[in-house]
């Protein structure tokens, strides 16, 4: 999508720092990478949802959203 000419902007996390992976991967493919973990121990303290709603209430365009998780 990048590569397209599109701005990326991905969100990923964890329950912990130790928890989190392919942050080196997507940050190659990004434009914006944001990192959180449930417990405050790596990024932003707490879920991705909340940085996502930070850049929806910044008024950030986002023409698509693709969200991939765990099983509640």
């Amino acid at each position: 999508m990048r590569e397209a000419g599109n701005t990326v902007i991905s969100i990923i996390g964890a329950r912990t720092k130790d928890l989190l992976i392919l942050e080196e991967e997507m940050a190659r493919v990004s434009s914006v990478l944001k990192v959180s973990t449930d417990d405050g121990s790596y990024g932003y303290h707490g879920f991705v949802s909340d940085i996502l709603q930070d850049f929806i209430d910044a008024g950030t365009t986002i023409n698509l959203a693709v969200a991939i998780g765990p099983y509640p």
